[in-house]
């Protein structure tokens, strides 16, 4: 088969591009800050572009490994994105049974169900958090949402093995299209009155333009990610290499450039999304489909553009390898920040910045802590692949 996408790393050595990691990093601290600051300006830009950029960044780095049947392909996927979200979510959700309801009544909200099986059944096993029953951590719906995405993916992959190499660029314009589409047809689906999906494939599906442009541009400049690739001590089994710095020194005045587009790009995002609507992805909820699009890439390229330049971070690298655990646990510390009788409390009610911030250097704390012990203890419940056994 050939493989027109970014390919898995090789047996002898597995590698990975830092400025991904930094992107992913970036966009993880975007989620969480977004998910602690719940109205203002801030909360409204994090959400016009957060979800489309990290579906970006999985489509940029997704690959199928040669020969592998979609019955192979769907097994790595479920293990690398099914376990951590039925293990976190039955975790929480034990928790919910509990506490749920004194968190509901200190933030002043109503449940969707007295009933903890309506959660456990209509929320986690199928997949869907569009009315209500995944309060308990609505941000797993993102991750059966991807699993459908990558399959849907998988079926691209295979279709464009079946078409020329001239005619590919026409054919990702012509996946890109067909996507757009149904993602104008599933815009408000929920004001529409249609039924949840399993799975959250009308997400799913709504996201896939952004996932196929990643793939796209993956596709096209392969070639050079690999050449400069470094090999990596640790890497999920769904995120395939990724890139190290030229050895070559930059040009001062091209970086400048490539700066100042960059900002201009976010300011150009900022201040598209804030003439719409707030975004609510597992709702499929994004308002005025131009504006949203619009805001979306321009703030996208520019993120991108500058975690390009920075390049390397240990920091933002670390949170972007270990993204998996954040997005299972980071709610939990934030709810306890939330509910909390301190002024913390009002500072966050406020949406206080300072606050919002420090709550998220918290959650993210936490996550990974509680994400490097499981990782310990058994690694596909974070994400990671088991680690082999010696034989001797």
């Amino acid at each position: 088969m050939s493989d027109i996408s970014l390919p898995a790393a090789s047996a002898q050595t597995k590698t990975r591009i830092p400025w991904i990691d930094v992107a992913r990093g970036a966009a993880m601290i975007a989620i969480v800050l977004g998910h602690t600051l719940l109205e203002g300006d801030i909360h409204t830009y994090l959400f016009s572009f957060h979800v489309p950029l990290f579906f970006v960044l999985s489509g940029l780095v997704f690959h199928v490994r040669s020969g592998e049947t979609f019955l192979e392909f769907l097994a790595r996927k479920a293990k690398a994105l099914l376990i951590p979200y039925f293990f976190f979510g039955l975790t929480v959700w034990l928790i919910f049974i509990f506490l749920g309801n004194v968190a509901a009544s200190r933030l002043g909200l109503q449940l969707a169900s007295d009933s903890p099986l309506d959660y456990l059944i209509k929320g986690l096993l199928y997949g869907n958090g569009r009315d209500g029953f995944l309060k308990f951590n609505e941000p797993l719906w993102f991750l059966p949402a991807l699993f459908v995405a990558e399959c849907a993916l998988y079926g691209l992959n295979k279709l464009l093995d079946l078409i020329p190499k001239r005619g590919r660029m026409v054919a990702f314009a012509g996946f890109t299209a067909i996507s757009l589409i149904i993602f104008w047809l599933f815009n408000g689906i929920q004001e529409q009155g249609v039924m949840p999906l399993p799975f959250s494939a009308e997400c799913a599906v709504s996201l896939l333009p952004f996932m196929i442009c990643g793939w796209w541009f993956g596709s096209y400049f392969k070639t050079r990610m690999q050449k400069t690739a470094l090999p990596a001590e640790d890497t999920n089994s769904h995120q395939p290499a990724q890139d190290a710095e030229d050895s070559q020194p930059r040009n001062p005045s091209f970086t400048f450039a490539l700066a100042l587009a960059a900002f201009a790009l976010i300011a150009g995002g900022w201040t598209l999304s804030l003439t719409n609507r707030v975004v609510d992805y597992k709702t499929s909820l994004y308002g005025d489909i131009g504006i949203f699009f619009a805001a979306a890439v321009l703030s996208i390229v520019g993120w991108l553009l500058i975690c390009y330049l920075i390049y390397e971070n240990p920091l933002l690298e670390y949170i972007g390898k270990n993204t998996m655990s954040i997005l299972c646990i980071h709610k939990l510390p934030i709810l306890a920040c939330q509910i909390a009788p301190t002024p913390l409390k009002e500072l966050l009610a406020a949406q206080n910045l300072v606050a919002g911030l420090a709550v998220t250097a918290f959650a993210i704390a936490v996550s990974l802590g509680v994400g490097y012990i499981l990782q310990k203890i058994y690694p596909p419940l974070v994400g990671k692949p088991a680690k082999s056994r010696r034989t001797f």
